[in-house]
């Protein structure tokens, strides 16, 4: 066998295990959808926001309203969902599609970027590392949040830029990634540093004259959808501004996002550290200054990782930076196969281990889940036949470890037209936030604005801890204005039903 046979031989294996690795991805993609409610209790939160946005409802809300909920996430992320229930209607598995195409989109994009970027040779291990990755981060990669839709776009700006290089017009390449970075930072504000290395690679040329073109762009692209009448400016900053103003970093929250920022530097540094000593000539100074711009943006983004509420999916987006600068830093030992090869094995095992035990926990937590979860989304559908002509809303209970997850099947209530006036996941982070209690909400409550309120069966409602050790999700004074205005009047497989008292 030749030297080039083998080499296309290992090429085809690393193409093989990049390929079993995305089927690993597909089934795990496939459990998520099969699942049917939510894993996360943010989800919920932006499902119902992008169904209010379609029916020409507000989605952000001053905070004295009774329809605040607190959310820092910009419109672009809830345009995105609505289209897709405009296009297939208001389900929650129509609510899946979005982040799972965008995930997708993201493997299929960066195939076509490793392949013209790179070649063959180091497509295989280009896939591998990615797919892995988004093994890795499951379910995050794929959940109902912002992180699949930043990953598609920071995935296709490496493209924009590596085709804009290789365009006569220096201005292709930047303007697109500039449009990019635009929607990403309405999606999440302080998206743009998973972009700044991109722009390092592939924007630089010409920086004086390009860069503040870019910045111009980005701001306009990031003010477009305010331009809507169900989206206020005003309203959405006073959101960003209730969760990032007041919060400080866990400790213990920094610690578990430094181990997981490691795994992004990894494949750079063995890349570079072989470079150095086996092709120092081969080093390009571009490459190099973006990888060192990557590991400032990653330590960057531990700050956003680590504080109340968060974890470290915030450094989710960096992966097709982390696999796109590793791929050009391990093609400077193109004549140097066997170091390549160290490389290679090194990281296929590394990446192999990191990946199982994610899968398994995702894996448990569906299995364990699915058969109650199917009851609960049964239940709270014969509820709204049984009850046509009240307006129905899901509360809270005393269990936050359990019956807890099942409140998250709440989108159905709204898909059917009834309000949301309170969530778990926005009034957890305000109650712990110090924010003020609302008036509103509270006079809702005694009001009895809603007819009716379905509570996780046999439990005190609104007492449920929160997920920060030692606060509770709710304000006392939930409790007491709920328990005086209303009463439970039936009980369901795993709901109880509370109506006013003055209804009897």
């Amino acid at each position: 066998m030749t030297k080039n046979d083998k080499n296309m031989l290992i090429s085809w294996f690393l193409v093989i295990l990049g390929s079993i690795s995305l089927v690993l991805y597909l089934d795990s993609i496939f459990r998520y959808i099969n699942f049917p409610s939510y894993l996360d209790h943010a989800e919920p939160n932006v499902v119902f926001r992008s169904w209010r946005l379609l029916n020409g409802e507000m989605i952000y809300n001053p905070i004295d309203s009774e329809f605040f909920l607190i959310v820092a996430y910009g419109p672009v992320l809830f345009l995105i969902n609505a289209f897709y229930f405009k296009l297939l209607g208001s389900t929650i598995l129509v609510s899946k599609l979005s982040p799972i195409i965008a995930s997708l989109l993201s493997v299929m994009v960066f195939v076509y970027y490793a392949w013209r970027e790179f070649g063959f040779r180091l497509l295989g291990i280009g896939i591998f590392i990615f797919v892995c990755f988004l093994l890795f981060g499951t379910p995050y990669t794929i959940w109902t949040r912002p992180e699949p839709h930043i990953i598609f776009f920071v995935t296709l700006s490496l493209v924009a830029g590596s085709q804009g290089l290789r365009a006569e017009n220096i201005w292709l390449g930047p303007i697109l990634v500039a449009i990019l970075i635009g929607l990403s930072v309405n999606v999440k504000v302080h998206s743009f540093i998973y972009f700044i290395p991109v722009v390092i690679l592939y924007c630089s040329d010409h920086y004086l004259k390009v860069w503040p073109i870019m910045v111009v762009i980005s701001i306009l692209v990031f003010l477009s959808p305010f331009a809507l009448p169900q989206i206020s400016m005003e309203h959405y900053i006073e959101g960003v501004k209730s969760v990032v103003s007041v919060r400080s970093i866990i400790l213990d929250s920094l610690y578990v996002s430094i181990r997981y920022a490691t795994s992004f530097i990894i494949p750079g540094i063995l890349a570079l550290t072989l470079v150095i000593f086996f092709a120092r000539n081969n080093l390009n100074k571009r490459n190099i200054f973006a990888f060192g711009l990557f590991v400032v943006c990653v330590i960057v983004g531990l700050y956003p990782s680590s504080l109340p509420g968060t974890a470290w999916n915030q450094l989710i987006p960096f992966i097709p930076v982390s696999v796109a600068l590793f791929l050009h830093l391990v093609n400077s030992l193109s004549h140097h196969l066997k170091s390549q090869y160290v490389i290679f094995t090194s990281l296929i095992l590394i990446f192999a281990v990191l990946s199982v035990t994610p899968q398994k926990r995702f894996r448990k937590n569906i299995e364990g889940m699915q058969q109650k979860t199917t009851e609960a989304v049964l239940n709270v559908k014969e509820i709204l036949e049984k009850f046509p002509d009240k307006t129905i809303e899901m509360g809270y209970g005393s269990d936050v470890a359990e019956t807890y997850k099942l409140t998250f099947v709440k989108p159905i209530l709204a898909f059917a037209g009834n309000p949301v006036t309170v969530d778990g996941w926005s009034d957890m982070e305000s109650y712990e936030y110090g924010s003020k209690l609302q008036a509103s909400k509270l006079k809702r409550f005694k009001h009895c604005k809603t007819n009716l309120w379905l509570i996780p069966r046999a439990e005190l409602p609104f007492t449920m801890d929160n997920y920060s050790p030692g606060k509770k999700a709710f304000w006392p004074e939930y409790v007491t204005a709920f328990m005086h205005a209303h009463e439970k009047i039936d009980t369901s497989t795993h709901f109880d039903i509370w109506r006013c008292r003055s209804r009897n």
